[in-house]
């Protein structure tokens, strides 16, 4: 219940609500940002970003965007992307684990300005300097996240919970997970993210290993 606590959702309802949320992640200078998404990459057809969650100053809210389930108007739905859009193209610090996720279905929906390298840090990358092991692959290759980079296992390590297997999801096709359900599952990532973050960059500071993170990133 704890893990749950705390977050705000916006299905299609509280317009107002949301826009003010976003205007003030806007002016925060460090924000963690993830989606859910229906697919891993946006370029097979139905492809969709089901659901985004913003994670600032003790704040972490989420939002429905293409979810079946979501009810905003199309105008509605403009404006929460004109927000949206300025929020990441500016130069206030977004966080993210594994940032060319998020990036690449941004992408597709905003164009590249939305690539400010600058403006990003990724935590999977910080946790790949604090333990480079990459663990037992998921497939025939080597280029698969490894298990001691993935959010579920360093949240655990770090904070010693691991809150991914406490939601009821459908993690390969969202659109079929409970909207309710995936906007507190979204907002609790952002939140996590963004306490991995700072407790990360502490340690890499700590390691002398800052400034190599930053120059990888």
């Amino acid at each position: 219940s704890s893990i749950r606590s705390g977050t705000h959702s916006f299905n299609g309802s509280d317009f107002n609500g949301l826009l003010a949320l976003l205007n003030l992640a806007r002016l925060a200078p460090i924000k963690a940002i993830d989606i859910e998404t229906k697919g891993l990459r946006p370029y097979r057809d139905g492809a969709d970003i089901m659901s985004i969650a913003i994670s600032f100053d003790g704040t972490d809210f989420a939002f429905a965007w293409d979810h079946p389930q979501a009810k905003w108007t199309a105008e509605q739905k403009y404006q929460i992307a004109v927000l949206l859009e300025q929020l990441l193209t500016d130069d206030t610090i977004k966080v993210a684990h594994n940032v060319p996720f998020e990036l690449e279905l941004f992408v597709s929906y905003f164009g590249l300005k939305v690539v400010n390298h600058a403006a990003w840090e990724c935590t999977q990358m910080q946790a790949q300097f604090l333990d480079e092991r990459r663990g037992k692959a998921h497939g025939p290759d080597d280029h698969h996240r490894a298990a001691y980079q993935s959010l579920d296992f360093l949240c655990k390590q770090h904070f010693g919970l691991s809150h991914k297997p406490l939601f009821k999801l459908d993690k390969h096709d969202m659109s079929k997970t409970d909207l309710g359900e995936c906007l507190i599952y979204n907002s609790v990532d952002t939140r996590q993210t963004l306490r991995l973050y700072h407790r990360q960059t502490k340690l890499l500071k700590e390691l002398g290993l800052h400034d190599a993170y930053l120059e990888a990133l």
